[in-house]
This record gives structure tokens, sequence and C-alpha cells, in this order.
């Protein structure tokens, strides 16, 4: 799970507030495992290559799913 919210403040002062929801786009990462004691496990033959750059097809990404965040947040 993952939730996110960016304030982008630009140099004219105005501001964009960018908030994480169904229409963002997930797909499997080459990042297998993580774990702050057992280090991260990166399989790079799962990599999306030029998915960082713009116009990257990405019409095989699933749109990300809402969920209920877990009790005590």
């Amino acid at each position: 799970m993952m939730i996110c919210k960016m304030i982008v403040i630009y140099t004219d002062g105005s501001s964009s507030t960018l908030v994480s929801n169904n229409s963002w786009k997930t797909t499997p990462s080459p990042i297998t495992f993580s774990s702050i004691y057992g280090g991260e496990d990166y399989d790079a033959r799962l990599e999306k290559n030029g998915w960082n750059n713009n116009g990257y097809n990405d019409s095989d990404w699933k749109n990300a799913i809402t969920v209920t965040p877990p009790k005590g947040y």
C-alpha cells in the first residue's frame, strides 16, 4: 500500500497538489524483496525499459486500487 500527497510550488508562487488515487497505474517492480534488515533483491530482467520517459506506453499496466487503510492509521 502507498499513499502520496505532493505539493509542487512553482517559481511564480502558484502551486499544484498531486494526491494518489485509482487513476495512478501500477505494474510489478524489479524490486522483488525489500527489508530494513534483509536488504533488497533486484531482478534487472523485470525492468520496464523507458518507463520513466514521456510517451512510455503503459497500456499493459493496471490502475491502482483504493483500499481501506489499516486500523490505527
